[in-house]
Parts: C-alpha cells; structure tokens; sequence
C-alpha cells in the first residue's frame, strides 16, 4: 500500500473524492447500527487517514500488527464464544491501546538502530514492533517489595492494572449473556432426561480433547443432592456453553419434543380438583388459599397460558379445572404495548396507570408453587397487586407489571393475535376486542416481501394464461 500515493490521487480528484467519503460515511452509518464491529473498522480507518496524512505508512503496519496481537490474546481468554468478547468498548480500547504501542515501539527502533533504507529492513522493523511491542510494555525497571507483596516499577505495572480492568470488564459482560442465554435455553428442562441427551449429541465433536473432564464435571452435577433439577439444568448448560459455544447448543436443544413431560419442569398440581365445567361458572368459588392471577397479555390463551405451565395439551380439562380462568375487568389500569421485548424489539403487553379504556383481562386461581414457577418465566416483569372486577365482584390479583417502560413501541402481528385469540376464547367485552383489532403491529418485513413475491408468481402465471388463451 502506497499511501502517499493515495493522498496525491485524493489531492488531484478532490470532487470525486468529495463523493467517495459521503458514500463511504453512509456506508459506516448503517454499519455501526447493525454491528460493534464498526468500531474497529472506524478505528483502523482514522488510524490510515493519521497515516496517510503524516507520511507514516510504517507506523500504520506496526499498529495493524498490534492490534492483531491484542485479537490474539482475547480470543485466548474466552473460550466459549471469542468473537462476541470484541463486542464491547473494553475490548476496543484494548486494540485501541496495542497498536499504539506498538506504533510507539517502532519509533523507538528507528531511533535505537536509525531509519530503515531497505524494504527488507522496513519489514524487519515492523514485525519486530508490532509483535514486539507487548514485550517492551511488559517490561521493567526493578522490583520493591512492600510488606508481603512484590511492585514492580516500570511499564508492566501500568499495563497489569489495564489488563486486570480490562479482562474484568469483559467478563462482566459476558457473563450477563450467558446468564440470560443458559437461562433461555435450559429453563424448566429436567436435567435427568437432558444429560443423557447431550451425552450421545456430544458424540458429534472431534476435536473435544477433554471430553473425560467434562464426563467427571457432568457427573459431579448429578451426584449432587444438594441442587434440585431446574440448578443442575442451568450447570449442565454452562458446562456445555464453555466448550462448545452458543450455536452449538441451540442446535443441540432446537429439536426437543414440545410435549414430552419427561423433558419438562411443570408447575405443581393443585392438590384438589375443582368440580368440573361448574369452575367456568362466575359464581364458582376457588380454594380458600389460592391466589387470584391477572393474565392481561397472550397467557388470556387458556391453551398458551398451560404452557406457561408446563402442563401436558392432552390435559386441558385439568388445567381448566385447577386454573378456574373467568374473565375480568382491571380496575385504574390501561393496556400498553411500552415493555421491550428484546428478541424482536417489539412492544409487549403491560399496564399503566393512566386514562384510557379499562384494560381486560383472565383472573386464574392459582397456588403459591404456581405463582413462583410464572415468575421464573416473566423477565423485565414484578409481581404487582391490582384490582379486578368479575360481575359485580371486586377484589385484589396479582399481575406481571413491566419494571421499565419504553414509549413508541409496537407489538408484532402474532402477539397481538394472541391477546386477540384470548380475549375471544374467554368472551371480553366487544369493545375491548374491538380496540385490540385498532392497534398498530411492526410491519413484517419478511412477511411483506414473500406476499409481494406471491404476488408477482399469481401476476406471472396470469399473464401466461392469458397469453395461452390469445
């Protein structure tokens, strides 16, 4: 790359040039709001315009292979899934940090050993800089030591506390993913069927080496008596996140049988039934000691809200029986879509304390056990007391109430169906369903583009027809 020949060619078209840099700026744009990625094509690309500005194409080589040394050490560090420990700013600065070194070791060449004449020289150079330079950083001067501890005086100190921070840092970061991806993934899974599952998958690696310390690790989890199944689920899915990383184990999970209750935790049964079809009276009383639930969003669904559960389809009679859902009224409460569901970035269902039509609703009796096992599942969510009305009835239920709000948020077409399956299954007030049918869904792009592309084929065979027929 000859940079001063860029910089002569920029000179000399400066319109066309003019016109490059806005379209290469736009191009950025769009890359830095789909990808964390972008910054480390941003940070390479003000480092070649420092550069192309100064002169200095060797001191842009040098920081290249340092910043190629610093990829080198993080990916070293994270096992599980490498590429996405660069996703932070931690880890950018760390780049950021190692090619300026490394920039600063070549300076520091040139004025040990003089200017390099040759191309060969000039290789020699920046290798030697750029692969060098963590060396000299790591360096120093001597040690002291203080109390029981050994300081040391020189570079390696300042470069220690950043590494420390920075490694730190990472790992917070990490470990908020794969708490929320092992979460997602082995919730309510019973750990006594999926063990011997992913052993036999585990099959499908070549190049595990210590699949014997994750057999003894797998084993220690079992033996354990101290943990109940739901622990060891989530232990069993780290252990497999560590060494195989996430693409692996959603593959690994993504056929499981819905319906199996072999593989599934499920909330406890009531301990008594309740007398039958007489439990979708309004009149009917639940047990003394279960708890009103508000279900105000998709979980309206008897069919979805069992499996919120956990209870096997074949049994939807149980679960009306043991559930007793009624519809009902929210008393000082309105419906929004302003919880973001982070998976689709669309609004989900939440209430709010404002003016409005009354928000509506199915109140489930359920047991304490029951209540718990929901909570489990309902993430962004707290346990709120609101007041429902059934008939002519008033009384106080529990209901998931978002923990933050976001405004100008949509629900997608599915959900929104859900809310409106529920709402007719449990006979809500027209003008509930009603002003459930007026909300505003996110557009489905993929949706769109396969209805415009059916379109087209009807458009297509049409005009064929028609031809056949001339």
């Amino acid at each position: 790359m000859d940079v001063a020949a860029i910089t002569n060619w920029i000179a000399g078209h400066a319109g066309l040039s003019v016109v490059a840099a806005f379209f290469l700026l736009g191009i950025l744009v769009n890359f830095f709001q789909t990808t964390f990625y972008a910054w480390y094509v941003m940070t390479i690309a003000v480092a070649f315009a420092i550069a192309a500005v100064s002169g200095g194409a060797l001191y842009f080589y040098a920081f290249l292979l340092g910043m190629v040394t610093a990829f080198a050490e993080i990916i070293g560090k994270f096992r599980d899934e490498p590429l996405k420990s660069l996703q932070t700013p931690q880890a950018v600065l760390y780049h950021l940090l190692n090619g300026a070194i490394a920039a600063f070791a070549l300076k520091v060449y040139f004025l040990t050993f003089g200017e390099a004449a040759t191309q060969t020289d000039q290789i020699k150079a920046v290798t030697t800089a750029g692969f060098g330079s963590m060396l000299l950083m790591r360096s120093k001067f001597f040690n002291a030591k203080v109390g029981d501890q050994d300081i040391s005086f020189g570079p390696e100190q300042i470069i220690k506390v950043f590494l420390s921070f920075m490694e730190s840092a990472i790992d917070r970061i990490r470990a908020q993913s794969r708490v929320e991806f092992v979460r997602t993934n082995f919730r309510n899974l019973r750990f006594e069927t999926v063990k011997p599952y992913c052993d036999s998958m585990l099959d499908a690696a070549q190049l595990l080496g210590d699949r014997k310390a994750l057999d003894l690790a797998l084993k220690e989890i079992a033996d354990d008596t101290t943990l109940d199944t739901q622990l060891k689920s989530y232990r069993l899915g780290f252990q497999l996140l560590d060494r195989m990383g996430e693409d692996f184990v959603v593959k690994l999970l993504e056929r499981r049988p819905d319906d199996d209750p072999a593989w599934y935790i499920k909330a406890p049964d009531n301990e008594k039934k309740t007398d039958g079809l007489l439990s979708r009276l309004p009149f009917k009383q639940p047990k003394p000691d279960s708890i009103p639930y508000l279900a105000y969003g998709s979980s309206m669904s008897t069919d979805r809200f069992r499996e919120r559960l956990n209870w096997s389809r074949s049994d939807v009679a149980r679960f009306v029986e043991s559930t007793i859902p009624q519809p009902c009224s929210v008393q000082d409460y309105s419906l929004a879509f302003n919880k973001l569901d982070e998976k689709t970035m669309s609004g989900a269902a939440n209430l709010v304390a404002r003016g409005g039509q009354p928000a509506e609703g199915v109140v489930y009796y359920l047991t304490g056990a029951q209540l718990n096992f929901l909570q489990g599942s309902e993430e962004g969510y707290r346990l709120k007391t609101v007041t429902v009305k059934v008939v002519d009835k008033t009384f106080s239920a529990q209901a998931f109430v978002a923990v933050s709000a976001v405004e100008g948020l949509k629900p997608t077409k599915a959900y929104l169906q859900a809310l409106i399956d529920g709402a007719r299954e449990h006979q809500l007030s027209p003008e509930y369903i009603a002003a459930l049918e007026q909300y505003e869904t996110m557009p489905d792009i993929a949706g769109d583009v396969v209805s415009a592309f059916e379109r087209r084929i009807e458009e297509a065979a049409s005009s064929a027809v028609d031809s056949v027929r001339r």
